[in-house]
């Protein structure tokens, strides 16, 4: 008789089983939502502005204490097929960076477009010199981000470098990738 009654709850408890595993799984796959405050699939760039930012942070340490650079510069990321060109793709990136580097590092940024030393043409805004001489001696700062894109039939690439502008070294790099979408295709063509 016990085991009659049994029976009677056995599918309840494999589908009560079955939903605690996969609520796991779930919270394992949105963990980066979760820390990122955006889902890749919804917002792909803002998801990958979030983790440049996360993984390049602009710290060092000094004797395991960590220290945050408190301000930096950032130039507009560009096409590694043409340097000299920014598109709508590359100023978006840029400011996206920017913002998720306020919000995950806490960093002051030098708005270097509306310096005398970037010139705004035809194609863009990337007249800007990319000699480590020369950026040390125009900024205010000795830290700047340089960043470039690649798009391919299938997924943006995208790569990060924090350079030391006193050294000329690169400090912190990173690179990550996203499926392409039209919206990422679109914004590259403009």
């Amino acid at each position: 008789m016990q085991y009659k009654k049994l029976l009677k709850f056995l599918p309840i408890l494999i589908i009560s089983a079955i939903n605690l595993s996969c609520s796991s799984i779930t919270s394992t796959i949105n963990y980066e939502a979760y820390k990122f405050g955006i889902e890749k699939s919804k917002a792909p760039l803002k998801y990958l502005a979030d983790r440049m930012a996360y993984n390049t942070c602009p710290t060092f340490k000094v004797y395991n204490k960590t220290y945050t650079i408190p301000v930096v510069a950032v130039m507009t990321y560009v096409d590694s097929n043409n340097i000299n060109y920014t598109s709508a793709l590359g100023k978006t990136l840029t400011e996206l960076f920017k913002d998720a580097l306020i919000r995950e590092c806490h960093v002051k940024i030098i708005e270097i477009n509306l310096s005398k030393y970037v010139t705004v043409n035809s194609h863009g805004d990337v007249a800007l010199s990319s000699n480590v001489n020369d950026l040390r001696t125009k900024f205010r700062t000795s830290y700047i981000y340089q960043g470039m894109y690649t798009l391919t039939r299938h997924q943006l690439i995208v790569y990060t470098r924090l350079i030391n502008l006193r050294t000329g070294n690169i400090d912190k790099a990173y690179t990550d990738e996203i499926p392409v979408n039209d919206e990422i295709r679109e914004l590259h063509d403009e």
